[in-house]
């Protein structure tokens, strides 16, 4: 049995999600496109990266759901499934030996800048209100 750590306790959400995707396919379908999800060893065509971690929120969900589907659905040749999930998840593991994981770091949030023209504009009308406070000082003043 794969450890608790790598399985996600599902939400009500969770598992409406995966009844929904049941409607449409068969329990051993699905097993089947979750077992392709949570292989570790795939990589982006685009600039290489991996797909999934084992120690990502995605692979952790994957496996829950995969732990709904057999404990509450009939799916055909249970054990099979069951050591093939094991020999997957054990794959990962031993792959992640090889390629440790890689732990991005969150982007830094952009900087707001301002156009030339809208700060220019801001400046004339600080301006502007200034002139009309110091005029009405000035106008007091004269009183």
């Amino acid at each position: 049995m794969i450890d608790k750590q790598y399985i996600k306790e599902l939400t009500k959400v969770d598992a409406e999600f995966i009844q929904h995707e049941l409607e449409k396919d068969t329990p051993n379908e699905v097993i089947g496109y979750l077992f392709k999800l949570i292989d570790c060893s795939r990589r982006s065509h685009l600039d290489n990266r991996r797909l999934i971690q084992t120690i990502d929120f995605a692979y952790r969900l994957y496996n829950g759901y995969i732990l709904f589907i057999l404990t509450n659905y009939k799916v055909v040749k249970e054990d099979v499934v069951r050591e093939n999930w094991e020999h997957i998840h054990n794959n990962n593991l031993e792959y992640e030996k090889h390629f440790p994981n890689v732990i991005y770091e969150k982007a830094k949030p952009k900087v707001k800048r301002k156009s030339k023209a809208k700060s220019k504009l801001e400046e004339e009308n600080k301006r502007n209100i200034n002139a009309r406070i110091s005029g009405l000082f000035k106008f007091n003043e004269a009183k």
